[in-house]
């Protein structure tokens, strides 16, 4: 009988062991659900996870946004990383770290902010591009 019950323990540990991503699980370890992303069908796009500085929850200094399986974009510091790698990098100078302006369906704004909490850049747009299928900063001319 206890075999039988540590064959079972054994069995149901490991199937909720394997049901978990292990490699999403690290990734926002230390960072909080923030959006959720839909397509303009309201079809799912993936999450967005933010890791707030220390003494504010408002004011963020990385996010990821990944879907079941993928990364679909990183703000890693002053590093705006997309699928095809790099697409800026912003001034050190006086940045504390990213404050969310607003949230829609497929995109999101930020701004930049200084350690009293102050925008100190323009919008940055990060939105769904439909035809490539990844996230994207959005530059403007």
């Amino acid at each position: 009988m206890k075999s039988i019950l540590f064959v079972i323990f054994c069995c149901v540990i490991s199937f909720s062991s394997c049901s978990q991503k292990p490699h999403q699980a690290n990734i926002i370890d230390d960072k909080h659900l923030i959006h959720s992303f839909k397509d303009k069908s309201g079809n799912p796009l993936g999450n967005a996870y933010a890791k707030y500085t220390a003494d504010n929850d408002s004011i963020f200094t990385s996010l990821i946004i990944i879907s079941q399986s993928d990364t679909l974009y990183k703000i890693d510091n002053t590093k705006l990383i997309s699928k095809k790698g790099v697409d800026d990098k912003v001034s050190e100078e006086r940045f504390l770290g990213y404050k969310c302006v607003l949230k829609k369906g497929d995109y999101f704004i930020l701004v930049m902010v200084n350690e009293y909490g102050e925008g100190i850049s323009d919008d940055i747009t990060i939105e769904w591009n439909y035809s490539e299928k990844l996230f994207e900063l959005l530059k403007r001319p």
